[in-house]
């Protein structure tokens, strides 16, 4: 738990009004009495002060009944609060922020709610702009009985350039394919949906074309982009279209040129996101993989032993990007994305499709080394720039050469 001596560490800087701190963030000072996080109004106070700690704002609010309130800054969790908030507050703010009183008995009778969430930057000053979050909550256990988990992750309230995400040079112009699948990995956290809606931006500022984003939720505000061009539909689960895979086909429909698949999390979105790149959309996904060899896994292992073979060569047959990213810590605080990438080319899907299942990662992986950009190439680069330091390339280099 943090003490005063630490809490008093923090100094606030007029010019940016951020609230900066040398080790740990203080306390949050307007903490609730007992039944206090109940209220929105709390919660919309707690925002607005998370949303200035450190140099770049907290990244991450976590609330559970089992540890004080935590935020993230620069990848790192820290309590600010002196008490645990209890299974009744959690559930019943979880209906407030959801508007629906029915989400904390979802989320603790097994279904994960996945919500979205506004906040007025000023109380008193609508001009002042709003902080944008999503957020996540499930069951959870509390002591002697169940209660919920809530996760809040701030938005960026402007959608970056690619450049400014330290996307190369050189990976740039491959990222707009006529047609097939541009997947992008990572965990969660790792900056993925941030780097997909730069994306969307440049492709919107681009190209004079159909574009269907389909989220769960809406984070990023496609339409009101300076300079975009083409024709923009968002799309979210379960809201406005029931599943992504019934949201995939609407856009098949609709005569999309292209199409942003949120998350990838089951084989129903899988097939569908294939089938689409196969008849001529190009196909922007997200997914969960530890590496670029580890992507077409995590589609193959979705299907059973009769249907594998058939999703690989439609899956691989259509791949025309792959990337993975990291978040490392940055010189000078934040955070900085490292990826390893491969542009494939004819050549490298034909030689994929002709590859058993079981060695697809050892070919790929060889095919990044040789033909793509690997995580501790990267973090070579990126440390000669200056931009990470001894500690955080040695750890890279460490783990890829286990």
């Amino acid at each position: 738990m943090l003490g005063e001596s630490e809490a008093s560490q923090a100094h606030f800087d007029p010019s940016s009004e951020h609230i900066l701190f040398d080790d740990v963030p203080p306390l949050f000072p307007d903490e609730p009495l007992p039944g206090g996080w109940a209220q929105i109004e709390t919660v919309q106070q707690f925002v607005r002060w998370a949303g200035r700690l450190g140099k770049s704002g907290a990244s991450d609010i976590k609330m559970n009944s089992s540890t004080p309130v935590s935020v993230r800054v620069d990848g790192q969790y820290y309590p600010v609060t002196r008490h645990i908030p209890t299974p009744l507050e959690l559930s019943l703010l979880l209906d407030a922020v959801t508007q629906d009183r029915s989400s904390s008995s979802v989320a603790r009778g097994g279904q994960p709610v996945d919500f979205s969430f506004e906040v007025q930057k000023s109380h008193n000053d609508r001009r002042s702009g709003k902080w944008r979050l999503r957020g996540n909550a499930t069951g959870v256990k509390a002591g002697l009985e169940s209660g919920v988990s809530l996760t809040f992750r701030f938005i960026p309230e402007v959608i970056p350039e690619l450049e400014s995400l330290n996307v190369n040079a050189l990976l740039v112009p491959s990222l707009f394919p006529d047609h097939g699948l541009v997947s992008i990995a990572g965990v969660m956290g790792s900056g993925k949906t941030t780097s997909l809606a730069a994306m969307v931006q440049r492709y919107r500022q681009t190209y004079r074309r159909a574009l269907v984003t389909i989220e769960d939720p809406i984070e990023f505000d496609f339409e009101n982009i300076p300079g975009a061009m083409g024709t923009i539909e968002q799309l979210e689960v379960p809201r406005m279209v029931k599943s992504f895979e019934l949201g995939i086909e609407s856009a098949t429909r609709k005569a999309a040129d292209a199409l942003l698949v949120g998350e990838t999390r089951n084989r129903a979105t899988m097939e569908s996101m294939v089938h689409a790149a196969e008849i001529g959309i190009a196909v922007y996904h997200t997914i969960h993989a530890s590496s670029v060899a580890a992507i077409p896994g995590r589609i193959i292992h979705q299907f059973n032993e009769i249907e594998a073979p058939g999703i690989a060569v439609s899956f691989l047959s259509e791949a025309q990007v792959m990337i993975q990213q990291r978040l490392y810590p940055r010189v000078g605080g934040g955070r900085i994305a490292l990826r390893e990438w491969l542009v494939l080319d004819e050549t490298h899907r034909q030689r994929l499709v002709d590859t058993p299942i079981h060695q697809i990662y050892s070919v790929l992986d060889t095919m990044v080394r040789k033909d793509g950009r690997t995580l501790v190439e990267d973090a070579v680069i990126a440390h000669r720039e200056g931009w990470i330091n001894d500690a955080v390339l040695h750890r890279i280099e460490a783990e890829k050469s286990r």
